[in-house]
């Protein structure tokens, strides 16, 4: 799948953001806030760069469930169910969420949100589909023959299950909580799924095809499959319809949900009653408990139309919240407080084209720091003037970068911050300051410029009061974010300006010897052209002699020649 694209975890703990698409690769992982108001722990969030060949085929979190879903409970749906939904549990699991990130290059990666690192690379041939095993540190792969392989952490591919009674274009896995009252307790049940879906079970051997659900002959390649506990919901292929099926009975005829919507992009659940359709209406919300409706009972937008939520996840902490992307970043934005939805519910979410005519029309325009002149003055004046600005009642900020970006000499800054302390509003000047200087370098942490000195002192003079405010706590880590991707790409432009540099001198070694060559070519032909520049000179200064009877060469040779022939006769 290319694009940008989102997977949460079934704890509700951790969001995976995919970006492959431009020769970009990159996998990052935002851990979902426990606290009231913060949707996103930002602190915590990890980025991982991948190289242009390592494109991402698909994604996959295992270590996130633990329960099973048994027949006896189906009929009673509660919270303790544990089959996968988009965020349900929030954070309740003793083990760590992983995530398995499968490769076109045949190698699956294996990333921790805890970690910088990846935790595991495993060489396990090209994956088409990946999901979550019931053992710990254990997942499943599906490959492009249509084989199931069981993958450990640490011993890499442990079995290859091959299946008899399913076609060669099974696309899509997907492992399901439920269980057949005869089943046991080894079992490892799943979906798979081409324009048919079968029920499998990946612990056996033989005989391990168990169901096959009715389809229509004419029938799309299944797109996204989602396990409801003891049903499953199925999305295909250029269809604006769901049909859900019953696990328990595989020759039944499904049912089927109508979308407003033709164009399903995915498909999240945020209670076994509650399945949600993604398409460019936005999230339709059906509800499955109890009715026989199938429209859907509630609609989850944006207040822009052309930006629509990619994802709708559960929180403990902070109800339901929506996933929107303003380009490759996912933003979040709360939808409400439970998931008792009704009719349409719009969100205003603050999108970019939005901010962007804002700061063009008051103080929060980017100021280009780069086109000011330096003009510095000393540090009483400096203080009072910033003093001015940073305590007004509404602080200009294109005002205070002009004059902090007009003035770089360091020892007037160290003095200026200084003073900040002997002011009755040093939390205010402090405080502004810091927010204001630090958006700025933030946003392009690269840029040589004064407000990196200002900033550098401002944290060494009040850096232990800033770190102990909690409304400066998002611009810290925004800082600390943009800085630690700087530091990453220091190594790769590093590479870059080395790789460059190599070009360059190949280059000038190339012309160099190209104009040698051109030059030692060229001394054969001037010395033959002065050959022939002297030879020439020196046939006309022989034509122009006149011997002594008055004729040159050529006459004397006709004279010779007509005495051979006989006397001349003499003239009358």
């Amino acid at each position: 799948m290319s694009g940008a694209y989102s997977q949460v975890d079934a704890s509700g703990s951790y969001l995976a953001n995919v970006i492959s698409k431009n020769g970009r690769n990159e996998v990052q992982t935002y851990p979902i806030s426990h606290r009231e108001g913060a949707l996103v722990d930002e602190s915590m969030i990890k980025r991982h760069e991948l190289e242009p060949e390592q494109i991402v085929s698909c994604v996959a979190w295992f270590n996130d469930v633990a329960a099973l879903v048994t027949p006896k409970k189906s009929k009673k749906r509660t919270a303790d169910d544990s089959a996968p939904r988009n965020g349900e549990g929030n954070g309740a699991l003793a083990t760590h969420s992983l995530l398995a990130v499968a490769l076109e290059t045949g190698e699956t990666l294996v990333f921790s949100p805890l970690t910088d690192a990846p935790v595991a690379q495993i060489a396990t041939g090209k994956l088409v589909s990946l999901t979550r095993a019931r053992g710990e540190n254990r997942f499943w792969g599906l490959s492009e023959d249509a084989s199931l392989l069981q993958i450990h952490t640490s011993e890499g591919v442990e079995k290859t299950v091959k299946f008899a009674k399913t076609d060669a274009d099974v696309a899509l896995v997907n492992q399901i909580s439920y269980r057949p009252k005869k089943s046991s307790s080894s079992a490892e049940l799943m979906l798979l799924a081409s324009t048919n879906l079968y029920m499998v079970d990946g612990s056996k051997s033989r005989k391990n095809v168990l169901a096959e659900f009715e389809a229509k002959k004419d029938a799309g390649s299944v797109a996204f499959i989602l396990p409801l506990d003891s049903f499953v919901a199925v999305a295909r292929d250029l269809s604006s319809t769901l049909s859900i099926y019953d696990l328990s009975e595989p020759s039944a005829s499904p049912r089927i949900l109508h979308c407003k919507g033709s164009n399903i992009t995915r498909l999240a659940s945020l209670s076994p009653d509650l399945l949600m359709a993604f398409t460019e209406h936005g999230a339709e919300v059906f509800s499955l408990a109890g009715s026989q409706r199938t429209e859907p009972s509630a609609f989850i937008k944006t207040d822009h139309d052309e930006t629509q939520f990619e994802n709708v996840i559960s929180t403990s902490a902070n109800g339901v919240v929506g996933v929107w992307y303003d380009g490759n970043q996912p933003q979040f934005a709360k939808v409400s407080e439970t998931t008792s939805l009704e009719g349409e519910c719009t969100v205003p979410i603050s999108h970019p084209s939005e901010n962007a005519t804002q700061e063009n029309d008051n103080s929060e325009v980017p100021f280009a720091v780069e086109e000011t002149e330096i003009a510095n003055v000393g540090s009483e004046e400096l203080f009072s003037q910033l003093s001015r600005l940073l305590t007004s009642e509404k602080v200009p900020k294109k005002e205070v970068l002009r004059l902090c970006s007009s003035n770089d000499n360091e020892d007037s800054i160290k003095d200026t911050i200084r003073l900040f302390s002997q002011s009755e509003k040093c939390c205010d000047l402090v405080e502004n300051l810091f927010e204001i200087v630090s958006k700025k370098v933030a946003s392009d942490p690269s840029r040589k410029s004064s407000l990196s000195i200002w900033l550098k002192w401002v944290l060494l003079a009040h850096g232990g009061y800033i770190s102990k405010q909690e409304k400066l706590e998002t611009s810290l880590a925004s800082l600390q974010t943009s800085l630690d991707d700087g530091m990453k790409l220091m190594p790769k432009l590093l590479a870059l300006q080395g790789r460059l540099q190599l070009l360059k001198s190949q280059a000038e070694l190339r012309n160099k010897i190209s104009t040698q060559t051109q030059e030692e070519e060229s001394e054969p032909e001037d010395e033959y052209e002065t050959f022939n520049e002297t030879f020439n000179n020196t046939t006309n200064i022989e034509e122009s002699v006149v011997y002594a009877n008055g004729e040159n060469d050529d006459d004397f040779d006709s004279i010779e020649q007509k005495d051979e022939n006989g006397p001349v006769p003499e003239e009358a």
